[in-house]
């Protein structure tokens, strides 16, 4: 039988080799979400607002996809990166234009990218962070 004491380390060494299962998890979760983002640039979304006829005129002529929002150069695109440290995963873009996609202006209307990527994979990262708890259990 186990004394408090024992138990205790033994509760707190059994976290510690979870935490470090969960940040694989966490790792997984960031990817997932980044390459959602990613997929989303050039493709309408529900409850985005169609590109104005003016706009669609001067990608045009710059030589950019029709009916491609937010992809013109794929420089938003591929901006896309994450970090995690411990629990913890932050993903966002390194491209000072993505706030105003992702708000909108008072000129142009919202078209988030990051929010409904994290939206659209909630399950999946409850799922994940389920089968590495269960993995290691």
């Amino acid at each position: 039988m186990l004394d408090l004491a024992a138990m205790s380390a033994l509760l707190i060494t059994k976290g510690e080799a979870l935490e470090a299962h969960l940040v694989d998890a966490m790792q997984q979760a960031a990817q997932l979400v980044r390459q959602e983002a990613q997929d989303e640039i050039g493709v309408y979304q529900a409850g985005w607002v169609q590109l104005a006829d003016s706009t669609e005129q001067q990608k045009a002529r710059m030589g950019y996809s029709a009916n491609a929002p937010l992809l013109a150069t794929g420089q938003l695109k591929n901006s896309f990166e994450y970090n995690v440290s411990g629990l913890k995963a932050v993903i966002g873009s390194n491209d000072r234009t993505i706030k105003y996609h992702e708000f909108g202006t008072s000129k142009m209307p919202p078209r988030p990218v990051l929010l409904t990527s994290v939206t659209k994979k909630k399950n999946e990262i409850i799922e994940l962070i389920g089968q590495h708890t269960a993995n290691y259990l």
